[in-house]
């Protein structure tokens, strides 16, 4: 693990896509990679959280604009909007831990899409109540799209 702390610290500032595909994630991981100033693109694949949770913090992933997480180890995620204040696209697939979308990603102004596949049946009935919410408070143009397997 100590090596992999040490390539995450070593990224470029200037990074723009980063794509994780089978790693043990640390929370102070998720913390460096939400510091990158110029990170748009985060595909976070075939990991595993070792904590099981995500908790986004204050001033991180300024910049992000399309996030997925595949079939990740991740139980718990707590953010709000302002922790993703770019965020256009959020695809979550094979998540089977996830225990639920925080409803208020639904709050982010510039969200477009969510995206939910094949995960848990509770994140799938929180990203239909993102959806409800949103509708309720007369955004309809957020798209939330539910596919199976």
């Amino acid at each position: 693990m100590e090596a992999t702390s040490c390539l995450i610290s070593f990224f470029p500032p200037s990074l723009n896509k980063l794509t994780l595909t089978g790693c043990g994630i640390l929370d102070h991981h998720m913390n460096e990679i939400g510091k990158l100033p110029n990170l748009q693109t985060l595909k976070l694949e075939f990991g595993y959280f070792q904590s099981g949770k995500w908790e986004a913090n204050d001033g991180e992933f300024c910049q992000l604009q399309f996030l997925l997480m595949e079939n990740l180890s991740l139980a718990n995620w707590a953010a709000d909007d302002t922790h993703f204040p770019r965020l256009e696209h959020l695809v979550i697939r094979l998540c089977r831990y996830l225990e639920e979308i925080p409803l208020a990603i639904g709050d982010i102004p510039t969200l477009k899409v969510i995206e939910v596949r094949g995960c848990n049946p509770s994140a799938v009935a929180s990203a239909r109540a993102i959806q409800e919410a949103q509708l309720d408070v007369g955004n309809d143009d957020l798209q939330v799209r539910i596919l199976g397997y």
